[in-house]
């Protein structure tokens, strides 16, 4: 799988997060939908079907693998990878705790404790979303040793560990015994996500291994038009069969099927730029549609309107909080 490749993924992925947080059930209210079915807005049958953060996962896994083998994963060179992604992180706080300090000055920007928590990712009270970025780190952090195991005892043993692993903390959360969402001071809410995030990431590394030995991930017997209709069964079957514990393996196929897609070279150029862009957009969009100015993306009601709206204000504002964030990550270490 090549890196042009993995940014077009990660730019359906993005496309995913900002339809999923627009049109779930706890959203979908505000916006006009003109289509149903069995009472259900078709929007938000089809935001079931997004599956974002275990897809972000999946390719950090396969990249991480590569570098792995090609480069440095050490931790030193890790937490200077995550510097620049902490650097983009900060620029979205500077500049939307400071709007919101204007704009809803209840909640932006709180109290000390409040700010350095949120500085810190170890409190996302500022932006819920953001709140994958610190199991994120600490996997990332660690990835060296998950690839060394894997090693050790092969990819179907790892697989076969960390899927039981998986299944364990999907159990406790959903058992309510630790929050889905880490919790800040909350130890053990932290290390059962980080858990859960470790069986995607060995999926991406294992999809590398495989591609390393077969010379890619592209199938012989699967031209781009089955392997877009197997995409679309896919997608329907997780609209219609919800659940959590199959995500990573769903993510997994939507990489496989999508490396045996040729799409219009439209499509592959908008679904590239989105996807290099695709974290700043991550930690930008709910500004626009939750927390700051949700009134004014919903105001313009229909849901394809206000969906292009979200992707274009997010795009723009991650190309600025981009370029200001490699300016810094150049100036420091360059």
């Amino acid at each position: 799988m090549s890196k042009q490749t993995t940014t077009l993924i990660k730019g359906l992925a993005i496309l995913m997060m900002l339809w999923l947080h627009l049109f779930n059930d706890a959203h979908v209210g505000a916006a006009a939908p003109l289509l149903f079915i069995g009472g259900v807005p078709v929007v938000s049958l089809i935001a079931r079907a997004c599956n974002p953060v275990d897809l972000f996962i999946v390719l950090s896994g396969y990249g991480f693998r590569y570098t792995f083998y090609h480069g440095d994963v050490s931790v030193r060179l890790q937490f200077r990878r995550l510097l620049k992604l902490y650097i983009c992180y900060w620029l979205t706080l500077i500049i939307f705790v400071g709007i919101g300090s204007f704009v809803n000055p209840a909640n932006y920007p709180g109290s000390f404790s409040k700010v350095l928590l949120n500085v810190t990712s170890l409190d996302h009270t500022y932006n819920y979303e953001t709140w994958f970025l610190l199991p994120y780190a600490i996997v990332s952090i660690f990835a060296r040793r998950i690839f060394q195991l894997q090693n050790k005892i092969g990819n179907l043993w790892s697989l076969a560990i960390w899927i039981v692993l998986y299944l364990a903390s999907c159990f406790v959360i959903s058992r309510n015994l630790v929050p889905q969402v880490p919790v800040v001071g909350d130890v053990l809410s932290t290390m059962v996500v980080c858990v859960k995030f470790v069986f995607p990431f060995v999926i991406g590394s294992c999809l590398y291994d495989i591609a390393v030995r077969n010379n890619g991930l592209k199938l012989r017997w699967l031209n781009t038009w089955k392997a877009l209709s197997l995409l679309l069964l896919l997608l329907l079957s997780h609209t219609l069969f919800h659940s959590q514990a199959p995500n990573p393996l769903y993510a997994g196929g939507v990489t496989i099927l999508m490396n045996n897609i040729s799409f219009p070279s439209t499509v592959d150029k908008a679904l590239s730029v989105l996807g290099k862009y695709s974290m700043p957009m991550w930690l930008t969009h709910t500004y626009f549609s939750i927390y700051l100015f949700s009134s004014l993306i919903y105001g313009f009601r229909y849901p394809l309107l206000i969906y292009v709206v979200l992707v274009g204000v997010s795009l723009v504002t991650a190309y600025l909080v981009m370029l200001v964030t490699k300016r810094l990550y150049h100036f420091l270490f360059c």
